[in-house]
This record gives structure tokens, sequence and C-alpha cells, in this order.
């Protein structure tokens, strides 16, 4: 292959096996070792090991509406919901981040919102796990976008899993936004 160029080389016509080799100019070497080879598994891990996506908020108590550009849920009054549902890439392995996405209108010290999770994966109950955090506070400032952890209360995720995540108003006063659900894995 040393005397001929990579354009000239036939095309696989066939997705590559994890253990095939390309080409790669490793432009980090001096010219004479920057040519090398990298399997194809190692080449799709360090371009994307972390990946995310995200899911808007799928249901509100009173419905869904917009605020500006955004579609949201409003909770205004105790006891007022929103939720969003997802389903775990086959490619996951571990949550790098997982937030729900909310404008507060009002400056709080302890707004007080829990949040509720519910997944199994098919063949299992819908609520084989479920867990809570009503413990937590949060302190935000008024029309900020702020981002609500939930990744506690995914303590026992795995690929395939179907979720429902909930998130609470608990009393009035601490009105919200909610936009959605930001979730970044490996």
């Amino acid at each position: 292959m040393a005397d001929r160029k990579v354009s000239a080389l036939n095309e696989l016509a066939a997705t590559p096996a994890g253990d095939d080799e390309v080409y790669i100019r490793d432009v980090s070497e001096a010219a004479a070792n920057e040519s090398k080879r990298i399997t194809v598994a190692n080449l799709l891990a360090g371009a994307g090991a972390t990946k995310e996506f995200f899911v808007p908020v799928t249901f509100g108590q009173t419905g869904i509406t917009n605020e500006g550009d955004y579609p949201i849920a409003f909770l205004g009054t105790a006891n007022f919901l929103a939720n969003m549902a997802f389903h775990v890439p086959a490619d996951f392995s571990s949550i790098t981040d997982a937030v729900v996405i909310v404008r507060p209108l009002t400056t709080q010290g302890a707004n007080d919102w829990d949040i509720d999770s519910d997944y199994g994966a098919a063949g299992e109950a819908y609520n084989a796990n479920s867990e809570s955090d009503a413990g937590t506070t949060y302190s935000t400032t008024a029309n900020q976008l702020f981002e609500v952890d939930v990744s506690g209360i995914l303590s026992a995720l795995a690929a395939d899993d179907y979720v429902g995540i909930e998130i609470t108003l608990r009393d009035s006063g601490h009105d919200l936004h909610v936009i959605g659900l930001r979730f970044k894995y490996a």
C-alpha cells in the first residue's frame, strides 16, 4: 500500500467491524511518524464518548403552553406537576449529567420542588425502580434558566429502560415554567 494513494483503494461496501483498521494522520507527531492506524472501535469511542439528548416537557397539570419560543408547563399552584418521559439508549453505560431545565418566576432562596422517577425495562413493572427527592430546595433567580439535578433519582438506570420524571411544586409562591430534560451519558 505504500505506493498507492488512499483514494485509489477499493471502497468497503459494508459496515466496518470494530477491529477493522483505518489510516489516520496524527498531526501531533513529527512528519516522519504521523501516519498511523486505528481500529474502528477506538476511533468511534474517542470521538463520541459522551452523548446527550433533550426531551421537552410532555405533560403539565394545566397543559402545555408557551413562554417566548419555549413550550412549557406552568406550575403556579401547590401540588401542580409536570412530566417528561424517555427511553435510555442501548449504548448507555453511565450517567454523565441528567437535569430538568426550569425557569423560576421569582427569586427564591429555598424553592420547594419535589422530583420523582419511575423506570424499568420492557417485561418489568413500569415502576420496577421508583426514586424521589423531596428534601432538596433550590436557590434561584427570577427568569434565569436553572438545572434541577435528577441523576440522584436514577441510581439503578440501565440501557433500554423506559423512564418517567416528575417535578412537583410543593407550595405556592415558588412558581416555575418546566421546559424539559437534558440527559448526558457515556
